[in-house]
């Protein structure tokens, strides 16, 4: 999926999970835009004026809408409770003790950040 997507080859150990969860992220997307722009489509054919020339203040009475909108929020729980906390806890907890971790001196600017590295 990475070449598919054009990401770059892999730096670090973890990058192969965390590009599978921006894999998944982008078919979810897909799957949304895919999804919600054959809704709009449908919505402008079946609600056109020619086909409705008095308005129906009642509206649409089924529950289409309201099993869509579970399905994405469920979706979205899978991918952050099931992929990403999952992911970033595993990050956190392997944190390289003091005498091998890296250092770098970090200047803030308004538009960059200078990186340099310890040493001579």
């Amino acid at each position: 999926m990475t070449e598919w997507l054009g990401m770059q080859p892999l730096a670090a150990t973890h990058g192969g999970q965390i590009d599978n969860l921006i894999g998944w992220i982008h078919i979810f997307m897909l799957v949304l835009f895919v999804g919600w722009g054959g809704f709009i489509l449908y919505a402008i054919i079946r609600f056109r004026k020619s086909r409705n020339p008095v308005a129906d203040y009642k509206g649409v009475t089924s529950k289409n809408s309201t099993y869509a909108e579970v399905g994405v929020a469920v979706v979205e729980a899978v991918l952050l409770i099931g992929f990403a906390i999952p992911l970033w806890a595993a990050r956190v907890d392997s944190i390289p003790p003091a005498n091998q971790a890296l250092e770098v001196n970090l200047t803030p600017e308004q538009f960059a950040w200078n990186v340099r590295y310890a040493g001579p």
